[in-house]
Formats: C-alpha cells, sequence, structure tokens
C-alpha cells in the first residue's frame, strides 16, 4: 500500500521507518542532501530548493551514475511532495530510456515485486504499458515483452487499446509456425494464466499442438533452439542496446568481412557474402526472440570482437563461411533454423552462458510459478484464499499453504516446458526452494500479491 495516502495526508512515522529499513545501500547524506530529514515537512523551511525537486533533477541527469539515479526516484517515493507520482515518472522513464545500461537491469528496476526495491503500485501500472509501447517499437527482449504483456492483460480491461496490442503481440508470438517451440510455448502460457475465456482456450488449443508435436518433435532440435536462446539472453545481457551503436557495429561489421575478401582475392564469394548479408539486415518482417537481423548481427560482432586478433580473424571467416555456405536456407527463409545455427555455431564457445544464465533460469522459474499459484489463489472462495494467506503470513501454522501447493500442483506442467534446459533432479531442486519461498518459511520474503 502507498505511504501517501488519499486524502492527501502523509504518514510521516511510516516515511521515516522507510528511510533506513527498506531503501537499499542507505547514508545519512546523498547528493549534499541530509535524508534524515526527508519525511519531515518542519525540516523544510530553512532550504532554498526542495529537496524532492534536487532528487528529480539528479535522476534525470545521464552523467550520474544509474544506481545514484534509481537510488533518487526511491528517496523521492519518501518525500511528500504534490503529484508525486507525475514528476517520480518522469525519471523512472529517463531511466528506462538509458540505453548505455543492459535493459534487463532497467527492467528489472520498476518491475520488480521484492518488497525491499519494490516501487508504488501506480508508477508499475503505468510502467508497463510504457514500456510495452516502446519494445515493440525498438524490438525488446522476447521474455521482458511477454512478461509486461502478462502484467498488461490482467491488470487492463478491454477498453484499453493497450491490452488489444499486447494481445495481439502474444498472440502472433503464439501462432506463429516459423518461431521457437519455446516462443510458442512461453506466449500461449500468457494467454492462459492472464486472458479471458476464449484467451485461455487459445492458449490451451496452442498448449494442445506444441505438446502433441513435441512428442514427435526431435530433441535435438529443441535442445539446439535452447542452446541458441541462452547464448544469446546472455550477449543481451552483456552487450546493452542502442540505435546508433547498432548501426555503426553492422557497417563496421560488413566492412571488415569485406577486407578479407580483398585481402584473399575472392571476388565470387565476395558477391554472395555481400548479397546474403544486406538481404538478411533488409528484412524487418522476421524476429528471432523479437531481435530483428541487424540486432541479431550486432550482438555477433561484439563477442566476435572480444576474441584475440587469431581467433577474432577465426571468427570471422566462420561467420562469413556461414553465410556462404547456408546460402540455399536464405534463400528458402527458413530462418529460425539459419539463426539457432549461426549462433550455436559462431558462439559455439560462449562458455559463461550457462553459469550466468543458470541464475535468470531460476528467477525467471519463481516468477512463473509465483504468478502462477497467486492466479490460483484469487480464484478461491474468500475464506479459502484468507485461509492460505494467513499461513504464509504465519511463522508457524504452513499447513494450509502447503494443502493449498499441493491440491493446486503445477510441478509437472511447469517442468514440461523447462524439460530441454535442466533435469528433472535440478528442477525439482529449484521448485522445492522456490515453493518454500512461496510459503515464507523463514518469514523475509515478499507477501504474496494480495496479502493484507
Amino acid at each position: 500500500m502507498s505511504f501517501f495516502q488519499k486524502n492527501n495526508t502523509y504518514n510521516l512515522s511510516d516515511i521515516k521507518n522507510l528511510i533506513h529499513s527498506n531503501i537499499p545501500n542507505s547514508s545519512k547524506y546523498f547528493f549534499n542532501l541530509d535524508i534524515s530529514t526527508f519525511g519531515n515537512t518542519t525540516s523544510l523551511n530553512n532550504i532554498n530548493e526542495h529537496p524532492f525537486l534536487i532528487l528529480k533533477k539528479n535522476g534525470l541527469l545521464d552523467d550520474n551514475k544509474i544506481q545514484d539515479r534509481m537510488q533518487c526516484v526511491r528517496y523521492m517515493l519518501s518525500i511528500p511532495f504534490k503529484d508525486y507520482v507525475y514528476h517520480t515518472l518522469e525519471v523512472v522513464k529517463s531511466i528506462q530510456n538509458t540505453s548505455q545500461v543492459n535493459i534487463y537491469k532497467r527492467y528489472q528496476f520498476w518491475s520488480t515485486q521484492d518488497i525491499n526495491f519494490k516501487l508504488h503500485d501506480e508508477i508499475i501500472h503505468e510502467m508497463h504499458p510504457y514500456f510495452f509501447t516502446n519494445g515493440l517499437k525498438y524490438h525488446y527482449p522476447l521474455d521482458l515483452m511477454l512478461h509486461s504483456a502478462t502484467y498488461i492483460l490482467s491488470k487492463y480491461g478491454r477498453e484499453y487499446s493497450i491490452r488489444q496490442d499486447a494481445l495481439d503481440f502474444i498472440v502472433d508470438c503464439a501462432n506463429d509456425k516459423h518461431s521457437t517451440y519455446r516462443q510458442q510455448y512461453d506466449a500461449a502460457d500468457v494467454l492462459i494464466k492472464s486472458g479471458e475465456i476464449d484467451e485461455i482456450q487459445f492458449g490451451k488449443q496452442i498448449h494442445n499442438y506444441l505438446n502433441s508435436i513435441s512428442i514427435l518433435a526431435d530433441d535435438t532440435k529443441q535442445n539446439d533452439e535452447n542452446k541458441c536462446i541462452k547464448k544469446l539472453r546472455y550477449l543481451t545481457l552483456t552487450y546493452p542496446l542502442n540505435e546508433e551503436s547498432i548501426n555503426r557495429s553492422i557497417d563496421l561489421f560488413k566492412d571488415k568481412c569485406i577486407s578479407l575478401f580483398d585481402n584473399n582475392q575472392n571476388n565470387e564469394n565476395k558477391l554472395l557474402f555481400e548479397n546474403n548479408f544486406n538481404t538478411l539486415i533488409s528484412n524487418t518482417n522476421f524476429t528471432f526472440e523479437n531481435f530483428t537481423f541487424t540486432i541479431l548481427f550486432y550482438f555477433l560482432y561484439q563477442f566476435i570482437s572480444l576474441n584475440d586478433k587469431d581467433k577474432y580473424e577465426q571468427k570471422m571467416q566462420i561467420f562469413i563461411s556461414f553465410l556462404i555456405e547456408n546460402n540455399i536456407q536464405i534463400d528458402t527463409k527458413n530462418y529460425t533454423l539459419f539463426i539457432v545455427s549461426l549462433f550455436n555455431t559462431v558462439c559455439d564457445d560462449c562458455i559463461e552462458v550457462d553459469k550466468n544464465l543458470r541464475i535468470n533460469l531460476y528467477e525467471e522459474l519463481k516468477e512463473i510459478i509465483f504468478n502462477r499459484y497467486n492466479i490460483i489463489l484469487h480464484s478461491l472462495s474468500s475464506d479459502q484464499k484468507e485461509a492460505v494467506i494467513r499461513s504464509i503470513e504465519s511463522k508457524e501454522d504452513k499447513m494450509d499453504v502447503e494443502q493449498f501447493l499441493d491440491y493446486y500442483s503445477i510441478e509437472d506442467d511447469i517442468f514440461k516446458k523447462y524439460k530441454h534446459e535442466l533435469t528433472k533432479e535440478q528442477y525439482t531442486k529449484y521448485y522445492i526452494k522456490i515453493t518454500n519461498e512461496y510459503c515464507n518459511y523463514d518469514a523475509t520474503f515478499p507477501k504474496v500479491v494480495g496479502s493484507r
């Protein structure tokens, strides 16, 4: 619940308690402001500029460290100020638009449900449509787009145009036969979790179709797709996206490849490579994980550029050879298979992938499992729901929440989706840990959505 009451009065004792208990990395002074006075209106009489506005100004400055700009937002929310949501949103949007910072870090800042970091519900509610709309334009990562689409479908009614935009995006992903199994499954999952009756039914039809073909599908193909997606997610975490650097890198990438041909005097292959490169870059209709060929090639070039000179040239040659040798796949527009093979070939030694993405996979599973159980919880009668919530909040009596998790178990259903990413033993270990967090066993985890 917001610390700012709807009658425009402020609970100053709550604000003071918030400052040093829930705001991370707090210290007494921040941008020369005494933070111990935040929330105390009597301390503002002898200052020239309101601390809220000083924080806003510093939060908007690109030259400031991103951590400090984020901290400005948290402190702004602890100071009474007229139209505080409007002003704070300006800063949050500015942070979200800072392309030099990894997009996952920016998204996590405002979307997190962790009680120690969570921004006010009004801000989260406004930011999801803003993020999603920009994501359609700039091709944000698919997993983040689906997270925001899930929120929009569940929180915005049919009278809002943004809901129809989110629904169209999800249906396109779920119904695209040229996309990966994982992409279709994720999109259908959003419809089932957050859609209305007809949307849920469509999602289930997609699931049934995917489950039927997965029995016949080649496990090697699905494993290759997941390896490619993991590598791409790692590269997305490593190399922030901004339009200027993408275009500059693509031009440089092409020029360096062409220069290797000039050294080798192979004009026929040079023309074939250049034609294929241009054909792919100019194709804006196809996306893989919501990324165009331009962005995909940008990630590849950044990865190749990190190698030492000998390996750099070797990787460049692998990329060139791949575009020439797979010319037939380009002509037949078998783009998904092409991208999967390309990333798994060029980035074959991307050794950091598993280590880095194992953490993200756990967080991804946690969000899915928490969301799914919260949806089930809110479908119960009020008496049953209250009993489960009381059990979650209790430090001793966990019987009701344990029975709830057992009766409505989603363990096997979720594993079907991730069976190509981790073993049953690994998954079971994660599932137990996540459901223990859901039960709030040590009383330090966030309350379930809707708890009092």
